[in-house]
């Protein structure tokens, strides 16, 4: 089910984030703010997607957890790097699932087998 998110929405998120500054948004308070935590996370998806603002995930000064627009190249950089490795993790399932299904239409079986008594292990290579 898709979050309808409107410009509006966008509008209000980057004001509030704009004001907070470094102390940032905490989920708490963009999920009061916009009707719970996952239209939340939709509106901050949405800002970086349009490229509006630099939302990042980040500690504040006093080291809690929040939304923030990044301030710092370093922590633009371990946001950013952090969403490359998800991807990464996502393209790994995606080949790992076609795999899975190549294997499992042919023998309708796990792709990995126990060994028989004699036989090596392949470590679950297939």
């Amino acid at each position: 089910m898709k979050v309808e998110i409107s410009e509006g929405d966008l509008r209000a998120a980057a004001e509030l984030l704009l004001q907070r500054g470094e102390w940032g948004v905490a989920r708490a308070d963009f999920e009061r703010q916009f009707g719970g935590d996952r239209r939340g996370r939709a509106i901050m998806a949405e800002l970086r997607k349009r490229g509006i603002l630099p939302v990042v995930v980040a500690e504040n000064p006093a080291g809690d957890e929040v939304y923030k627009v990044a301030d710092k190249e370093e922590e633009f950089r371990a946001f950013r790097q952090s969403l490359v490795s998800r991807i990464e993790e996502l393209y790994a399932a995606v080949r790992g699932l076609d795999e899975a299904w190549a294997h499992w239409q042919k023998h309708r079986a796990p792709r990995w087998r126990q060994p028989s008594l004699f036989e090596v292990g392949d470590g679950g290579r297939g």
